[in-house]
């Protein structure tokens, strides 16, 4: 049974990969916006976008709360994790997304953004198992439901495009809700 201050350890390490994770997203996202012609491609991925700067703020948020208290292992951790290297979940933003735009098209944005929700639903899902306080884990639980959420978008988008070649809308998305 881990102890309030091993919990709390367990939670900042995770939000300080949760903010990599959303920043990865938000990037992503963003600059395939960008390159997406469709206009219900380019609302679908811009509302993403904006779906995972809410994500970040949440999560920096949580954090600031924590780093408030006076918790002597909170401070700690914190002042370790950011003298430290971190392993990254994702590679370089830009040359993944060479990558995906060189040698997939759209089709090939969704398979990769379905790749990136589901990283971050494992990555969170990970996070909560690792914490026992009821607190705690309702932040995991609420950015796994989050991400489910846009997996399943993204999912549904992707049938869309195989099925017909082209974006479906968000209002076509929301409709089904």
């Amino acid at each position: 049974m881990t102890n309030h201050g091993e919990d709390v350890e367990k939670v900042l390490t995770a939000l300080k990969k949760g903010i990599e994770l959303e920043s990865f997203g938000i990037k992503f996202y963003t600059k395939a916006a960008r390159d997406v012609t469709d206009p219900r491609g380019r609302q679908t991925l811009k509302f993403l976008a904006k779906e995972e700067r809410e994500h970040l703020k949440f999560i920096k948020d949580i954090e600031t709360s924590f780093e408030n208290r006076e918790e002597e292992k909170a401070h700690t951790t914190i002042k370790t994790w950011k003298e430290k290297s971190h392993h990254r979940v994702f590679p370089e933003i830009e040359a993944y997304l060479e990558e995906v735009q060189k040698s997939r098209g759209d089709k090939k944005i969704l398979e990769a953004a379905e790749e990136i929700e589901t990283r971050s639903i494992t990555f969170y899902k990970g996070a909560l198992d690792e914490v026992e306080n009821k607190d705690f884990k309702d932040i995991f639980n609420i950015l796994i439901k989050e991400e489910v959420g846009h997996l399943e978008l993204v999912q549904q988008m992707n049938d869309y495009m195989t099925l017909h070649g082209v974006w479906s809308g968000l209002e076509d998305y929301f409709a089904n809700e």
